[in-house]
């Protein structure tokens, strides 16, 4: 049984009814001036017989032919038209057309036909877009139910499938459930031809970023992040994908290239409709160090040297697309170039502000999970984590126990803004003396240098107010070895 949604078969039903009277109104018109045709002369007639009275005394009552009262009135009519058959013809096809109009929608209706298979591919196409991106489209469902039983082919399956490469490049449109499986049943049937191959890939790898932090310090190294977002790939066809970066250059001087990647290094980018998982994701490379620059000219204190740059990353995308009649290899060549400041090295690179309107949403973004530090010695190692959620800013800052009234250090915690999930710190390099507490106080204190050196920290903001959080659970795993007492004979 077929079936659409409320707004669609409201839309089409608003559509039939605007077609139906369009089509009546204009077919009875050509029809009633059709009738009553075009004006012969201007003689008096009698309107019952058509007699000519012009010859008559004009004090007759009666009609001479057919004796008919011509004092009534409207009985005498002033001349006489000629029927236009054309257009009587004409209204008589549309009044036709009007009754078929009709009778075909009440049969629709009682058998609840879908208009949808009998109607033109580009109309289909039209209506899809109409439907717009939160309604179910049955016109789109048509389009792909065709493309599927190989009904559609050659410039009609073209015309689809350069209607759906516009959709996936526009950045604002929904290709996502929608003109992706158009192009995925036109991909299955063998009917998308090898320019339309190269601009699918060329509009998959427009989501594919290079970030890096706006100042870098000389000499340092310094981290380039493959950003992937609004991956805009196929519903249940797995792309394989693998990326190199083959070449870096700063000003045109080369600072690193890498030769070919393994078979390995596919990622296999599979879109599944149930979501988007592990798309949108930081891919983290480090790439290079920065360069070192000849001495500071005279007049410039510490800290004010920079120097700008242009960045440019040459890189190729290897891609395997399976599920064709004939699957794809494909090649994809790109570059990138950015510019970047390269700053001295007591210069700071990262920016602490800490807004007031954003201090309660920093703090309600971060919770803790129960401490938990481990003794082997003396002292203890924390392993802790903390759960965030959507930080409106970047977080880069010390983490410190508060036992006894004294602070120890337990970690450092570097957190990207819109990060969701548990982000973990501590370690064998922080030390927490032995104590009894089950709660203790937590600080987070703002430290730019942990921020500095994170790779996928952008843009070179940070939170720098101090947030304290009391009343944290905390308990003691004890490894040390126990003392063995007593003799095995005992």
């Amino acid at each position: 049984m077929y079936h659409v949604h409320g707004t669609t078969a409201a839309r089409d039903c608003c559509v039939f009814v605007l077609i139906f009277s369009v089509v009546l109104l204009s077919g009875f018109a050509a029809f009633v001036f059709g009738w009553r045709g075009r004006p012969i002369d201007n003689r008096p007639r009698c309107r019952f017989c058509g007699y000519d009275l012009g010859g008559s005394p004009d004090d007759s009552k009666i009609c001479p032919e057919c004796g008919s009262n011509l004092s009534r009135p409207g009985a005498i009519r002033a001349g006489r038209h000629a029927a236009r058959p054309v257009l009587l013809s004409i209204g008589f096809v549309l009044l036709i057309l009007a009754a078929a109009i009709s009778g075909a929608w009440v049969w629709g209706r009682v058998t609840r036909f879908n208009w949808y298979t009998v109607t033109p591919t580009w109309m289909l196409v039209g209506q899809a877009l109409a439907d717009g991106d939160d309604n179910p489209s049955p016109a789109m469902d048509e389009l792909v139910a065709r493309l599927a039983a190989g009904k559609l082919a050659g410039a009609s399956a073209s015309f689809v499938v350069d209607r759906a490469l516009r959709e996936q490049a526009d950045s604002h449109g929904e290709w996502f459930g929608k003109w992706d499986a158009v192009f995925e049943s036109a991909w299955n049937a063998g009917q998308v031809d090898d320019e339309q191959v190269m601009a699918f890939v060329e509009n998959l790898m427009s989501g594919w970023h290079l970030d890096h932090l706006a100042e870098i310090r000389m000499g340092e190294p310094f981290a380039i992040t493959e950003r992937v977002d609004d991956f805009k790939a196929l519903p249940s066809t797995a792309i394989f994908m693998r990326r190199s970066i083959t070449r870096m250059s700063i000003d045109g001087q080369t600072v690193c290239a890498y030769g070919p990647v393994s078979e390995a290094d596919f990622l296999q980018i599979g879109m599944p409709r149930t979501g988007r998982a592990g798309l949108n994701q930081d891919i983290r490379t480090n790439l290079c160090s920065a360069p070192d620059l000849p001495p500071a000219p005279p007049g410039f204190s510490p800290g004010e040297y920079t120097t700008d740059k242009e960045l440019e990353v040459n890189w190729s995308v290897w891609i395997q697309i399976p599920g064709s009649p004939t699957p794809r290899n494909l090649r994809v060549d790109g570059q990138r170039k950015r510019g970047i400041r390269f700053v001295d090295r007591d210069r700071t690179v990262v920016t602490l502000k800490s807004p007031e309107e954003l201090a309660s949403a920093m703090r309600d973004a971060i919770s803790f999970r129960p401490l938990t530090v481990y003794f082997d010695s003396d002292t203890g190692h924390p392993w802790c984590a903390a759960d965030v959620r959507s930080l409106p800013m970047n977080l880069g800052c010390d983490v410190f126990f508060v036992i006894d009234g004294e602070e120890y250090l337990a970690g450092v915690l570097a957190v990207k803004a819109d990060n969701r999930g548990a982000e973990s710190f501590g370690g064998r390099e922080y030390r927490i003396p032995e104590f009894d507490a089950s709660q203790i106080t937590v600080v987070l204190r703002p430290n730019p240098a942990v921020v500095e050196h994170r790779m996928t920290i952008f843009p070179s903001e940070a939170w720098g107010g101090e947030m304290t959080f009391e009343n944290v659970p905390i308990s003691k795993v004890d490894r040390r070895p126990k003392p063995v007492t007593g003799s095995p004979d005992q």
